[in-house]
C-alpha cells in the first residue's frame, strides 16, 4: 500500500513538472506569436506603402489616349520587384531614371 502511494506521489511530481514545463513553452510561443504579429503588421504596412507608390508611377507615366491609340513615343518595360511581389512598369524611353527613383531602385 504505502508503494502505492510513492508511485501516485511520483505520477503527481511528474505531471507537476509537465505542467510547469508547458506553461514556459506556452508562454514562449505566446511572445512568439505577438512578434510575429507585429512584424506582420510592418510588413503589410509596408507592402501597402509599395502598392500606393507603383500605383502613383503607373498613373504618373501613363500615356494620354491619343498616345496609346497612335503608338505614342518608344516605351521601355521595366520589371520590378518589391517586397516579393513583382510589377511590370512601362515609361517613355529615358525616363526609367524616375521610375527607379519612385521604386527605391539602386540607379
Amino acid at each position: 500500500m504505502i508503494s502505492e502511494f510513492h508511485q501516485l506521489a511520483e505520477k503527481i511530481e511528474q505531471l507537476a513538472q509537465l505542467t510547469y514545463l508547458l506553461r514556459h513553452e506556452n508562454a514562449g510561443l505566446r511572445l512568439h506569436v505577438k512578434t510575429l504579429s507585429s512584424e506582420n503588421a510592418d510588413l503589410s504596412r509596408r507592402m501597402d506603402e509599395a502598392q500606393q507608390r507603383v500605383a502613383t508611377l503607373l498613373k504618373k507615366f501613363s500615356l494620354p489616349e491619343t498616345e496609346k491609340k497612335s503608338g505614342g513615343a518608344r516605351m521601355i518595360q521595366l520589371d520590378v520587384n518589391i517586397m516579393g511581389q513583382s510589377y511590370k512598369l512601362a515609361c517613355r524611353e529615358g525616363r526609367t531614371d524616375s521610375i527607379e527613383t519612385g521604386c527605391g531602385l539602386p540607379g
